[in-house]
């Protein structure tokens, strides 16, 4: 319900209620790619070095893990050649997956979705593209 304020709080400042209806319904996705990417692009030449900084110091989403990347390595290893023993074959997924697979595979509301442009989001969580993947294997 605050997610919906926030929006018609923007819509309402952007002067058109009725926006992103009218940009879903008249452009194409790959329109509406290019758009957000011209508009990240605005957004990042307004930004000075100093200004990404102290983005930085407030944005949880880009800080390092405080994990050992060893450790996290050493574990890896060791439950893939756990699964290779048992019989099982290993895929390295991207990090990005389609726009929509958490929220229209998983039923996550894509608000809490990190979505990016050209149709794709950040994948947390690879249960979905494994589903996709084989999903896509099988149909193959």
């Amino acid at each position: 319900m605050k997610q919906q304020s926030i929006i018609t709080n923007v819509l309402e400042k952007a002067g058109n209620k009725n926006l992103i209806n009218e940009l879903i319904t008249r452009l194409s996705q790959s329109e509406i790619n290019t758009l957000l990417l011209a508009l990240s692009k605005e957004i990042a030449n307004k930004n000075t070095p100093n200004d990404i900084l102290n983005k930085y110091e407030s944005n949880r989403f880009v800080k390092p893990s405080e994990l050992s990347p060893i450790k996290v390595k050493q574990v890896e290893i060791l439950m893939l050649q756990m699964a290779e023993a048992s019989g099982f074959s290993s895929v390295l997924l991207s990090p990005a997956s389609l726009l929509g697979s958490c929220s229209v595979i998983a039923k996550v509301d894509q608000t809490n979705v990190i979505s990016a442009t050209r149709g794709l989001e950040l994948t947390a969580d690879s249960t979905n593209m494994l589903a996709i993947y084989l999903a896509d294997k099988i149909k193959k």
